[in-house]
């Protein structure tokens, strides 16, 4: 799992989309996001920062919508999470963490989605884009 899958633009609500078998990568693809959007923002974060070029995190750090966006998402699919396994997730504390420590941004206002798929898959819009996209790799993913 190497995105963040805006299957609606509700952060919940892409999150329960997802399958129970993608819920613990994804979890942690978002988390080590919201994780480095404070490094690009030059605050430190619970877990080592990635490349300072990736979409998703830069995308984090441009506005606290964003931020609280992911951040958001990345909660329920700790919800979820926990309600398809009976435990929480091993960064649970990482996400309660990201969620109480907004990165050092001024823009409030959210900013488009990334779109950070195979060409053959842009749509009319991001969520069509990223549930085709979902859709057709589902088995590679299985």
């Amino acid at each position: 799992m190497n995105t963040v899958f805006v299957l609606d633009t509700d952060p919940v609500v892409a999150a329960r989309k997802l399958d129970q078998s993608d819920l613990k990568d994804a979890f942690f693809f978002a988390i080590r996001r919201l994780c480095n959007a404070h490094y690009i923002t030059g605050s430190d974060a619970p877990l080592v920062a990635l490349k300072k070029n990736d979409a998703w995190a830069t995308w984090a750090s441009e506005s606290r919508r964003n931020y609280a966006w992911l951040c958001e998402y990345a909660r329920e699919l700790g919800v979820q999470y926990y309600l398809h396994t009976g435990e929480a997730h091993e960064f649970q504390n990482v996400v309660n963490w990201a969620s109480d420590n907004l990165p050092n941004t001024q823009k409030v206002e959210r900013t488009p989605f990334p779109f950070q798929l195979p060409p053959e898959y842009k749509g009319e819009n991001v969520v069509t884009s990223y549930t085709k996209y979902y859709q057709a790799t589902k088995e590679v993913r299985a």
